[in-house]
This record gives C-alpha cells, structure tokens and sequence, in this order.
C-alpha cells in the first residue's frame, strides 16, 4: 500500500520520539535512501527534528515543535481509525465475487468508503 507525504512524516516522527539514525529510519520506515535524505532535510529545516551527533553517530530526535506535531497526527490517526476500518472492510467485500452479485449495505456508514474511494478515483 502506497503512504502519502503525512504518513511518511508520521512514521519518522514516531522513530525520532526515541532518537534514530538515518540507517534505523531507512529499514524501520521502509523507505529509500535518497527518501529518507529528502524527509530528514526537510523535517530539520521545518524545525520538527534536530541532529545529534555523539559516539554513536549523528541521531535524529524530535524538537518541541516536531513533539506537538507527532501529538495532533497521532490524535488525527485514532479519530479515523473506525473510518480506515471500515474502508478496509469494503474493500473486502469489493474484492469477494459473492458479493459483487449480491452487492449488502446494510446501512448507509458501510457504504461511505466505498462512494468516497471512487470518486478519488475518477
């Protein structure tokens, strides 16, 4: 599955929460090299993470700003957590034949993602 741009910056905040190498982001946020150059750049310069460098290598950790950042995507992430669920459990039944002869939504919540996920389509 295909992250976007806020994603992808989420994912680095959550890693520089505990202080990380550009090696560590690179295989724990499963991103290229040339990627995770091109975020870490951009999140320093935005004033979201700072380099540190020590023994162990320069290490990125999140600044005061980068911190409320990762607060308010984590807050927006929980609140759609049930929309992602239910999209996902379309997406299901999208896929399964039987349904798409006999097409069941049972209610109008369930029907939601699916109207949602063509109209990014077209």
């Amino acid at each position: 599955m295909r992250r976007d741009a806020t994603r992808v910056i989420y994912d680095i905040l959550t890693l520089g929460a505990r202080g990380v190498s550009k090696t560590q982001i690179t295989f724990r946020a499963n991103l290229s090299h040339k990627l995770v150059e091109k975020y870490t750049v951009f999140l320093v310069k935005k004033g979201l993470l700072v380099m540190e460098s020590g023994l162990e290598g320069t290490r990125y950790l999140l600044t005061d700003r980068g911190d409320r950042l990762f607060r308010l995507l984590r807050e927006v992430e929980s609140e759609l957590n049930d929309f992602y669920a239910m999209s996902l459990a379309s997406e299901m039944k999208a896929r399964d034949p039987a349904s798409r002869t006999h097409p069941s939504f049972d209610t109008e919540r369930g029907r939601v993602p699916i109207e949602i996920q063509r109209a990014s389509v077209s």
